[in-house]
């Protein structure tokens, strides 16, 4: 909520400001996972920050990940992918990108390719707890059963009394069988 306002106030300075747009509508990812803001009216809101932030420069990366967010919402997958692409063409190293296209994947089952978005977003922001729980789910997808405790462990590290992971990685342990890891002695 706090960068949302920060990032309306730079909008009311300055309208033209497409890297504005682009972040405000990068904050409706999180806030929609969180549960902060419905997703119908959020997600008109999101969309129409992502195009305002296009049509004042389409070469912002940022506005076509949110752009690809808002469509992949509405259930437009091929135009959700087409988005994700351009994003990453246009900025390679944009983590958030890399995050979300690995989402759009894992939600498509597509997890080989999926873990390949979430590494590279990790590979660029390793303490990340959201690249973490990423790569941890998709090594898990993957059959990679081990790796996927590794990393689990690993993200838990990073900040222990994080609720969105803790509980992603107690459903693991279930799922596994290995509930007695979960246990503190």
């Amino acid at each position: 909520e706090k960068a949302a306002a920060y990032f309306r106030s730079a909008i009311a300075k300055d309208p033209d400001f497409a890297p504005a747009h682009a972040g405000l509508a990068l904050t409706y990812g999180p806030r929609f996972i969180y549960s902060d803001i419905g997703p119908g009216p959020g997600n008109a809101e999101m969309k129409a920050a992502a195009l305002e932030a296009l049509q004042l420069d389409p070469q912002l990366g940022e506005a076509h990940a949110a752009l690809a967010s808002a469509l992949e919402n509405e259930w437009d997958w091929e135009g959700a992918e087409r988005e994700y692409r351009s994003a990453l063409e246009i900025d390679p190293n944009a983590a958030v990108g890399h995050m979300w296209y690995g989402a759009y994947l894992h939600a498509l089952g597509r997890f080989a390719e999926s873990l390949a978005q979430r590494r590279r977003a990790f590979e660029l922001h390793p303490l990340d707890l959201s690249a973490n729980r990423g790569v941890a789910r998709d090594l898990d997808a993957n059959g990679q059963d081990e790796a996927a405790l590794a990393q689990w462990n690993r993200t838990l590290e990073l900040d222990p009394s994080h609720l969105r992971s803790q509980l992603p990685f107690a459903l693991f342990l279930l799922e596994h069988g290995r509930a007695d890891l979960g246990r503190k002695q």
